[in-house]
């Protein structure tokens, strides 16, 4: 009887220590919101006008000094944008999909103004359309509006 009594303790304490040991499938690692903001902080830059397209060509202006950083704090500031081409008026960004290397950026908290992000080491493509329909991104569409296309490097 004792053995039986030390064999069902042993296996209830076995079983115990079995479903306290159990991962619960909860990875600690970064989400992948935290992996996409990851992966887009810092400063991004042009390295010659050609960088910019504008549907298949050059985009209109001297795009050779164009920057845009983002923050960790969700903000982001494009820079060296040319007078005839202004086509950001950005504040603020958060991202959403389901890759850590190519997802949608959302500026200013609206839907409507948003872009597609692919990210390879240090190299980022950003492209979105602006249309007469909308005033996306700030821009004065009139002038601007298209498929844009932005080759960019990442500086810092």
């Amino acid at each position: 009887m004792k053995r039986i009594n030390y064999l069902l303790s042993f296996m209830a304490l076995a079983a115990m220590m079995i479903t306290t040991g159990c991962d619960d499938g909860d990875d600690s690692g970064p989400t992948i919101q935290e992996q996409q903001l990851a992966a887009v902080l810092g400063t991004w830059a042009t390295q010659s006008t050609s960088d910019v397209k504008l549907d298949t060509d050059d985009a209109p202006g001297d795009w050779s000094g164009f920057s845009i950083t983002f923050n960790n704090q969700n903000g982001v500031v494009a820079t060296g944008i040319p007078p005839e081409s202004e086509v950001f008026s950005l504040t603020s960004f958060e991202t959403t999909g389901n890759s850590a290397s190519q997802f949608q950026l959302i500026f200013n908290g609206a839907s409507a103004e948003s872009a597609l992000l692919s990210i390879s080491g240090n190299t980022m493509e950003l492209s979105f359309t602006l249309s007469s329909d909308t005033d996306q991104l700030g821009a004065r569409v009139n002038s601007v509006e298209g498929d844009w296309t932005f080759s960019l490097t990442k500086t810092e």
